[in-house]
């Protein structure tokens, strides 16, 4: 189950039924899905975007109206392991496991009407935090390197010296 917002969310059932809510659950249609819910569902929710990435190894399903119509995004042959993250505002995060090259992060402002590749070092940051205009991130190597971003993932300040630690 994964809410957008409040009131709109969806419902994983069996096959490839499930149900949406426009209420904030206090009643639930039934819908058709587009992917098979017998299988694993990850489903995530953020206001205005519903994500689902465990029907397809190379696809991530988007709804923007609450889970009543799908869209996909899916990677190229050569890529598995995708999984998309919305965000607030728009924003959504998408991964996947580029065959023998590791993984790839990319990044859209604008509900995936455009693309900003994650190279580098923060290729390898989670969580990704895009609930708002500020934004920590831990690196995910043993040294955990603290990153800061003011505008909502779009550029990103390595914290140093590192934070001293709390008790």
């Amino acid at each position: 189950m994964a809410f957008a917002d409040a009131r709109t969310g969806v419902a994983a059932g069996n096959g490839r039924g499930g149900f949406t809510t426009s209420d904030g659950g206090r009643t639930w249609v039934r819908s058709r899905f587009p992917f098979n819910s017998r299988r694993e569902v990850q489903l995530d929710g953020a206001p205005g975007l519903i994500t689902e990435s465990a029907f397809d190894s190379r696809s991530v399903a988007l709804s923007d109206d609450g889970g009543r119509s799908w869209r996909f995004l899916a990677f190229p042959p050569g890529y598995e392991d995708a999984y998309a993250e919305p965000g607030r505002g728009g924003t959504l995060r998408l991964s996947a496991d580029r065959v023998n090259h590791g993984y790839e992060h990319y990044v859209s402002f604008d509900r995936d009407r455009t693309w900003k590749r994650v190279r580098g070092l923060l290729a390898e940051v989670a969580p990704f935090a895009p609930e708002g205009e500020e934004t920590w991130a831990v690196e995910k190597r043993a040294d955990g390197v603290l990153w800061h971003s003011t505008d909502g993932g779009r550029h990103w300040t390595e914290v140093r010296p590192r934070p001293p630690t709390t008790r």
